[in-house]
């Protein structure tokens, strides 16, 4: 009815075409409301399914779902990890930890370019629960903080080192340092030489975790100093990084190690 007096008043064509554009606009902005609402009614009722259902394998179409949500559209991905953190922080809800886990998995296989500020963001999460006292959250904790550090961009290598390192505290249970110094490790393989940056930083953490109690922790510190050596290119000193790392552990070894490197001929810079 507006249409027909805009065109008795003059607006003519041109009237009408501005009120046809006008009720697409309307007509998209609408749909894109419903969808919306639709999605999160869907985020929620898939998520707070989880906790109540049995088995991992009854829990995976839904997180399955959820990563195919945010992979349709990325804007929804700030919802999905605010509810990933809710079911983290279900202390009595075993398969709401599991789920929560899962989900960042699944995002991870499905759309990881695109979501990997917040798969980075949600390290401490994942790290913390890699000690969960329900071994298969924790395995599964592992495994998605080894997908995370093992894709992520190589520029990404000064944000997540130190994220790692936090989680290297007293406060945290071993298994939490366990997960770090694996990640560590895993870094080489994702930032290849933009590590060799960090390794004034990254050496006297891993040193000092060498020394721990627990045995899991030491052999894992030891391994995350293999790896990470692995960014040293110069030729003069590679021969002697396993000597150096076993001196962290056996000191009395020191003294052979200074003599071994006081008789090498250093021919490359020593940065």
């Amino acid at each position: 009815e507006r249409e027909r007096e805009i065109e008795r008043e003059g607006g003519g064509v041109g009237g009408k075409e501005w009120v046809g554009a006008a009720g697409v606009c309307c007509a998209r902005r609408l749909t894109d409301c419903l969808r919306a609402q639709l999605s999160e009614m869907s985020l929620n009722e898939l998520a707070d399914a989880l906790p109540g259902l049995k088995t991992t394998d009854d829990r995976a179409p839904n997180c399955e779902k959820i990563a195919d949500m945010v992979a349709a559209d990325i804007k929804c991905i700030p919802a999905v990890m605010e509810k990933v953190k809710e079911l983290a922080e279900m202390k009595k809800k075993p398969g709401g930890r599991e789920g929560a886990v899962a989900i960042v998995g699944q995002i991870a296989d499905k759309c990881y370019t695109a979501a990997e500020p917040f798969l980075v963001a949600s390290l401490p999460l994942l790290l913390e629960l890699c000690a969960d006292k329900m071994k298969f959250v924790g395995d599964l904790a592992q495994s998605v903080v080894k997908k995370i550090v093992e894709n992520m961009n190589p520029y990404m290598g000064p944000t997540v080192v130190p994220m790692l390192m936090d989680q290297m505290t007293t406060e945290q249970k071993w298994q939490t340092h366990v997960a770090a110094l694996q990640g560590l490790g895993y870094t080489m393989l994702a930032t290849g030489e933009t590590l060799a940056t960090l390794m004034h930083l990254i050496v006297p953490k891993v040193a000092a975790m060498m020394w721990e109690m627990k045995q899991e922790v030491k052999d894992a510190a030891t391994q995350c100093l293999q790896d990470v050596c692995g960014c040293i290119d110069n030729r003069d000193i590679e021969p002697f990084v396993p000597a150096l790392i076993s001196c962290i552990n056996h000191p009395e070894e020191v003294p052979e190690c200074v003599h071994l490197l006081a008789a090498t001929t250093f021919v490359q810079t020593v940065d």
